[in-house]
């Protein structure tokens, strides 16, 4: 919930602000975190390529790093799993539940790549959202991924013309050239939005 109440305050009074947690476990605590936020939604969903119901793998000791992959058994040991709602994020916003982004902070431990794809429309526009999202070696190994994956679709967006910045220490953002680390914020900025 930090970056909840981070992004809330930082939207104010005017904004929308749509929080997403599959995780049972957190629904609740986090719940509670936005009852006060007014311009907060929340939706028991985990973002994806696709609309069913699927397994969240869970670590026993870390249930915020949960995925819908079982990467995390090699970091934190075993896991338990949870039944959670997959849904694409073209189909809310094609059904009105949630507006088209302006802005998207995607933290999936591995699966930003699905998520992506389940927003292709909602992503592959001229007015498209600026997104922040994670790039980490262990996660999305546990998709068989390369940690680019995620950069690489976002840049292959025809109408976006995302250009992908590191953050990096302090808040510096650097025009990604090749990843400093093995795990990375990366800022993806549209043409139509790059001056802001």
């Amino acid at each position: 919930g930090l970056h909840t109440a981070l992004l809330s305050r930082l939207i104010g009074e005017n904004g929308q602000l749509f929080a997403f947690e599959p995780n049972p476990e957190l629904f609740s605590c986090l719940s509670q975190t936005i009852a006060n936020m007014n311009n907060a939604t929340l939706y028991p969903y985990a973002l994806s390529n696709e609309s069913t119901d699927s397994v969240l793998f869970v670590p026993p000791h870390n249930p915020d790093v949960a995925s819908l992959a079982d990467w995390t058994q090699q970091e934190y040991g075993s896991t338990h799993t949870v039944v959670c709602e997959q849904r694409r994020m073209d189909d809310l916003v094609e059904a009105q539940i949630i507006p088209q982004p302006d802005f998207i902070k995607c933290d999936v431990e591995g699966a930003e790549l699905k998520v992506f794809q389940g927003g292709f429309n909602t992503l592959n526009r001229t007015d498209a959202p600026i997104v922040l999202f994670e790039a980490n070696i262990h996660t999305v190994r546990g998709f068989e991924l390369e940690m680019s994956a995620a950069k690489d679709f976002l840049e292959g967006l025809p109408m976006p013309q995302y250009q992908v910045f590191e953050v990096q220490k302090g808040g510096n953002l650097a025009i990604y050239q090749t990843l400093s680390s093995e795990h990375s914020n990366l800022l993806a900025v549209p043409e139509s939005r790059r001056s802001r």
